[in-house]
């Protein structure tokens, strides 16, 4: 992260004095470049882009940094989608179905786990937090492109390489489908609704 947070603070400096064009294509050069130098000294690559991506994030105008986020939400998309085929050539069906019991055990803890985050976090302002968004909250924690991506960047050569990646992939597609297709009849069934979160935060 150290790697990513100097060429964030770096990279910032250089941004001011660049056309908006020129800074949309600097924040890809950073990216990748955080990820390459932190990779080559055997610090996590991911974690570097995420560090830069906390420092740059701020350090936009306002009209500027929605053409950023636009480009690297198209980007993203993109990318996710790469990353879920890299994913699905390398991880067979049956793969997933032999650590089919170990698979449901991860998502209960981490289910168990987000509740119990949810819940320290929102404790000290309950008048807030509704059981209902609470729980909302719970439900609605998708897992995506940034595990599997984690997991793809493991050494091939690492025990148990293969278990980590069906383990990742099963997890991520339980979580978008059965939890992204079913997040709106939990919140119809929770009370929530467009209406009801402008009347509850107003």
């Amino acid at each position: 992260m150290a790697v990513g947070a100097a060429l964030g603070l770096l990279t910032r400096q250089v941004l001011a004095t660049l056309p908006k064009p020129v800074q949309i294509a600097l924040t890809v050069v950073a990216a990748y470049a955080s990820y390459l130098l932190a990779d080559r000294i055997g610090a996590s690559g991911l974690l570097a882009v995420i560090a830069l991506s906390l420092i740059l994030g701020s350090a936009y105008q306002p009209t500027t940094h929605h053409q950023v986020h636009r480009f690297w939400r198209q980007l993203g998309f993109a990318m996710s989608s790469v990353v879920f085929l890299l994913v699905g050539l390398q991880v067979h069906l049956d793969q997933v179905v032999r650590v089919a019991g170990r698979l449901l055990l991860l998502v209960a803890v981490v289910m168990l786990a987000r509740a119990l985050m949810v819940t320290l976090v929102t404790l000290a302002r309950s008048d807030l937090w509704p059981w209902s968004w609470r729980a909302a909250l719970v439900w609605a924690g998708l897992r995506g492109a940034l595990s599997l991506a984690l997991a793809l960047a493991l050494p091939a050569d690492l025990a148990g390489h293969d278990e980590i990646l069906a383990l990742t992939f099963g997890f991520v597609f339980l979580s978008l489908v059965v939890q992204g297709l079913s997040t709106g009849p939990v919140f119809r069934l929770l009370g929530i609704s467009r209406q009801t979160a402008v009347a509850t935060v107003h």
